[in-house]
């Protein structure tokens, strides 16, 4: 009776160690498809392993690559466990898949070699199956021009589970054309012309990927080479060996960096300007530093320059009066080439936070102008010249340039930005001035005028924003 006890425990306990041992794995199983997902104030997910946490500090989070990303509890909204969802294009490559290879062919007819260099560019639309085009040179180890084929390449591919490794195969077909010209043969009467035909290609190889990392796999395969003349029979084939490496982005998708509200931003721009009454193109460019304290508002400072190759403005009008009563007029065209280095501030407001925004922009400060040859006469230190009477022109202006544009967001802090505007700005020159001057037999006046040159002018230009980490937090 105590025997048949004793055996009844222990069948019990068995049960219970078996429920338990059950329970555990199924918590172990469900632990393993539960995953941590911080959602941001700026609406980015974010999914993973949260490893580090500091109460009103940083958290930081593992993601399905092994990167480590930090951000802010400010930065945070909320923090939950949710299960994985498996999704049917792990293991997939994203984009476009670029390939450089390098081969080995041994002729099947005469023992012949060819080196190959190739290059392959394709979409693989799943783990099985790839599309691509690419080309190759073929150049002949001994005598002989190169020839460069035109492919189509179609691979399948065998992932082997109990490794990283993965077989495959290639077809390849394309147009193979001949770089050398048609051969002449013999003298005379003897001599001929051989035409050098184009061939079609076919090609067959297993294949072996080995990855690297997540972008990059080192392939290698042999396989044969099939050429078919595109006239007349005499194919021939080679035994075909190729190694190189193939690159394409990541299977795993990083979540995108916030877009940040607030820091520095740098911008490089140029573009057209246009001057003086024939409207003469010329050209403008900047470099910007401005703070962005808002999604909408950026102030800073600038640097840059303006300039037009020349152009013709009605200008110079000259009398001069000899004391006999002779007068003497000139008439001329201004014609200048003008530079200009400018010092501004710029304010710009973004209408919307949304990729796509209209702005509103406006530049003021000085420019510093360098004028040549303005009046084109004599030496300025010669007295009877029109430079010397009329004088130097100012080699400084202030100027506004209020602009609108379209903005478009490239990536999560950059910015493409078109604008165009009008640059006031104060004519320069436009003096007047009289000289009294003698010379060997005469006493001369000299009067002269010119109008003002026109600085103001029409632009448009094309800018690059980028707003920088530094500076996010001032103000908070």
């Amino acid at each position: 009776m105590e025997l048949l006890k004793l055996k009844g425990t222990n069948n019990g306990m068995k049960k219970i160690f078996s429920f338990l041992c059950l329970f555990f794995i199924c918590c172990s199983l469900s632990a393993q498809q539960i995953q941590e997902t911080i959602y941001l104030r700026n609406g980015s997910v974010i999914k993973g392993n949260i490893v580090e946490q500091t109460p009103n500090g940083s958290v930081k989070i593992q993601i399905a690559d092994g990167s480590l990303l930090v951000y802010q509890m400010s930065e945070v909204e909320r923090i939950t466990k949710e299960r994985k969802q498996s999704s049917k294009k792990e293991g997939r490559h994203r984009g476009l898949d670029f390939s450089v290879d390098a081969g080995y062919h041994i002729a099947t007819k005469g023992g012949g070699g060819s080196i190959s260099a190739e290059i392959g560019i394709g979409k693989r639309f799943n783990k099985n199956f790839y599309w691509g085009i690419g080309t190759v040179a073929f150049i002949p180890t001994s005598d002989g021009d190169p020839s460069i084929p035109l492919t189509s390449d179609f691979k399948v591919y065998f992932p082997l589970k109990s490794t990283s490794l993965t077989l495959g195969g290639i077809i390849r077909a394309g147009y193979v054309f001949n770089t050398s010209g048609d051969i002449t043969v013999g003298s005379g009467k003897y001599q001929t012309t051989v035409e050098v035909l184009n061939n079609i290609m076919i090609q067959i190889m297993p294949t072996l990927e080995i990855p690297l990392s997540k972008r990059v796999d080192f392939n290698l395969g042999v396989g044969y080479t099939h050429f078919v003349p595109t006239k007349g029979s005499g194919s021939s084939g080679a035994f075909s060996m190729r190694t190189g490496f193939s690159f394409h982005k990541s299977p795993i998708r990083k979540p995108k960096k916030p877009t940040r509200d607030r820091g520095m931003q740098v911008t490089l721009e140029g573009g057209k300007v246009n001057f003086g009454s024939d409207e003469y193109d010329g050209g403008t460019g900047a470099l910007v530093f401005t703070y962005k304290f808002n999604p909408h508002i950026n102030l800073g400072i600038g640097f840059g320059g303006d300039f037009v190759s020349s152009y013709a403005e009605d200008g110079v009008k000259s009398l001069k009066i000899r004391d006999d009563g002779n007068v003497y007029h000139y008439n001329s065209d201004l014609d200048v080439s003008i530079s200009a280095v400018k010092i501004f501030a710029r304010g710009s407001y973004r209408l919307t936070d949304r990729r796509f925004s209209p702005f509103v922009a406006c530049d003021a400060g000085v420019r510093i102008y360098s004028i040549n040859d303005l009046y084109g006469y004599d030496a300025a230190d010669d007295n009877s010249t029109i430079e010397y009477v009329l004088g130097k022109p100012s080699s400084m202006g202030f100027f506004a340039a209020p602009a609108i544009g379209l903005s478009l967001r490239t990536t999560n802090n950059s910015y493409l930005e078109l604008k165009a505007g009008y640059s006031f700005a104060p004519g320069i020159s436009g003096k007047k001035g009289e000289a009294e001057y003698d010379t060997n037999s005469f006493h001369f006046i000299h009067a002269a005028s010119c109008k003002p040159l026109k600085m103001s002018a029409p632009f448009i230009s094309l800018g690059f924003t980028h707003t920088f980490k530094w500076g996010e937090k001032w103000g908070k």
